[in-house]
Order: C-alpha cells, then structure tokens, then sequence
C-alpha cells in the first residue's frame, strides 16, 4: 500500500446505519443534516440530549426523526463500544476545537483519547468504514508549497495541533495496516448554524464590527461547513478503504479576503496595515488575555497560520467524492447572514446582505 494507500469505493447510495460523535458540534451537525438529506439512517452520540434537540432545530431536524441517540463521552470507551456495535459506518466529529492555552487540558484528553476509542470499537466492530475528521493543524507546518493528502503528520507545538498530529499519527498506523479509516483535513471552517459559536465564527462577527488587519504576507484557507459535510458523507457513502482527503476550500491572502468582504457586504469595513511584527504582538497579547477571560481574537498560534499556510492540492477530494467547492463570497454572505440572525451582529454589519436571501 502506498502512503496515502489505496482507497477502496463502495457503491453509491442510501441506507445503512451511520453513527456521528460530536453531533452537537459545528462540523456533527451539519454532517448529521446532510447524511440525513441523503436517506442514511443517522445514530448521534452526544452528552448532552437537550443540547442536541435545539442544535439539530437550527437545521429543522428533530432528534425523533434520527434512527436513534446515544449519550455518552467519547472519552468513555465502553459507551463508545456500545454507539457503534451495529453500526456500517462511523463519522467521528468529536473534538475540543481550541487555541486557547487556558483549555490546554480538555483538548489533550479529549481529542487523542477520544479518536483512540471510536476508531478501536469501530473496527472490532467490523464497521465498513470509519471516517475521521481531523484537520490542517495535523500537518502543520507545511514542508512544501502545495500541500497534498500525502503530507507528513505535523510538528506544531500547541496543544490542539498536537493532539490532532498525535491523532493523526494513530489513524496512518491503522491505515498501513489495511484498517478502512478515511482521513478528512479541513482548513478554517465557516457557514451559518454554528452552535458554539466557535473561534472563527467570532472572529467573523469581529471582522464585519472591530477591525480587519491588511497585512501583505498573511493568508487564511476556508471551507464552508456545508462543503465539509459533503465531504464526509460523500466518503460514508463511496469509502470502504483507507484513504486521505483534504479539505482546504479556498486558500486567499488577507488583502483578497478585505475585498470579498467589502463586496458582499457593500461596507468599507475598519482596516488598515498591520505589519508582522505588530500582528505577532497581538497574538501574544490575545494568548495572555484570554488566561483573564478576555478574547482579542488573534492568538500566538494563530498568528502563526497566518504567516505559514499554503494551499492545497484538494483534486482527489472533488473526484472521488464529487464535491465541488463553493465560493469563498458565497460562504461569507451566508456567515455574515447567520450571524446578524442570532443577534450576534446587526443590520448595518451586514450592509445589503440584509436586504438579500441567503444562498
């Protein structure tokens, strides 16, 4: 088998039992909506069954309409065994998604621990195939200027991107060995209905209210929430083998992204430079107030993206998968949209997305 191994396909179509952990999460939800859009019969596990109702609610989606729900941690191997014994397939979503030093501990006992658990009782339980969300940070930093499925497993030192690159090193043992594990990296993930909401989200209500820094070496890559939740049901429903998929969406530079943002909104937006050396102050910064309970958005990691990442080679993704990726501008009006519904930004944020339907 070769490094990224040899993908084997099922055949397309509905049916089948699929168990999603972190259904109450950003990416559990959406993939919960859109594997049920596809008539697969959808099991979540969560720990939390009220949270689930008003989250699935978002995507009008009633937990009763599930094949079932499962309450446990994933950090719990025995309720874990006991969500996925009958299951075809497992999309494992479940994560602390965080840069914030202060919740170092939850991300490191979670996300490793939790993969470890769900790809063990997935594969003693002869699931056909066992999809697991992981992300770029598992690759960080990129060794070449094209990043592909085949990058090596990361070195970054924060804890998230260390539990990612230590899950991610677990998941390509298994994979060696034949196991019908599908690895999916997502960039930045963006879109409406995001229950948290998470880091980048409120970043994405403080780029339209605070202020947007024009810097002319910083870049970002975002992926629509929606477009990731093909992905993984598009490999539940074609994978049977081990492979690897990225998906990075749009790779753009902070000075294309100001320009997408003022045309879909019609605003000018707060911008002006910021060097590096003032954008690697305030990631410090950001680090240290958020140990008081204070979010300045930018933290040291994530100024540490934005100076290193590069694109990707996401061809496999579309072909295999049959996703094609949607425009960056469509995913910032939806977001923007979403945001001023929930009361998180308001009308004059959004400049004409108020008066527009969402896509």
């Amino acid at each position: 088998m070769s490094e990224r191994g040899e993908p084997g396909f099922a055949a397309p179509g509905a049916g089948g039992l699929t168990v999603v952990t972190g259904a109450t999460g950003f990416v559990g939800s959406h993939a919960v909506a859109e594997l049920t859009r596809r008539g697969r019969r959808v099991r979540a596990f969560v720990r939390d069954t009220d949270r689930l109702a008003r989250v699935l609610g978002a995507h009008g989606l009633d937990p009763a309409g599930l094949d079932s729900v499962a309450v446990g941690d994933v950090r719990d191997p025995r309720a874990v065994a006991d969500a996925v014994a009958d299951a075809d397939a497992v999309v494992h979503a479940a994560a602390v998604v965080a840069t914030d030093r202060t919740r170092e501990e939850a991300v490191v006992a979670t996300n490793l621990a939790g993969t470890r658990h769900v790809l063990a009782a997935a594969l003693d339980a002869g699931t056909r195939v066992v999809v697991h969300v992981s992300s770029a940070a598992a690759l960080f930093p990129f060794r070449s200027e094209i990043v592909t499925p085949d990058h090596p497993v990361g070195t970054a030192r924060n804890a998230y991107a260390r539990s990612k690159a230590a899950c991610e090193a677990h998941v390509r043992r298994l994979q060696a060995d034949g196991a019908p594990v599908v690895s999916v990296y997502p960039s930045g993930v963006l879109g409406p209905d995001d229950p948290g909401p998470g880091e980048l989200t409120r970043a994405a209500a403080f780029w339209l209210t605070g202020f947007f820094p024009r810097s002319a070496a910083a870049t970002a890559a975002y992926v629509d929430v929606r477009d990731l939740a093909a992905v993984l049901a598009g490999a539940v429903e074609r994978c049977s083998g081990p492979a690897r998929y990225l998906a990075w969406g749009t790779h753009v530079t902070f000075r294309d992204q100001l320009e997408i943002m003022r045309r879909v909104t019609g605003r000018r937006l707060r911008s002006g430079p910021a060097p590096r050396p003032l954008m690697w102050a305030w990631g410090r910064l950001g680090d240290l107030a958020r140990r008081l309970g204070v979010d300045l958005v930018l933290t040291a990691e994530g100024y540490a993206y934005l100076f290193h990442f590069r694109p990707a080679d996401q061809s496999a993704t579309s072909r295999d998968l049959g996703v094609d990726f949607r425009p960056l501008a469509d995913t910032f009006a939806d977001t923007f949209r979403w945001l001023h519904r929930v009361g998180l930004v308001d009308a004059g944020a959004i400049g004409r997305l108020a008066d527009t339907p969402a896509s």
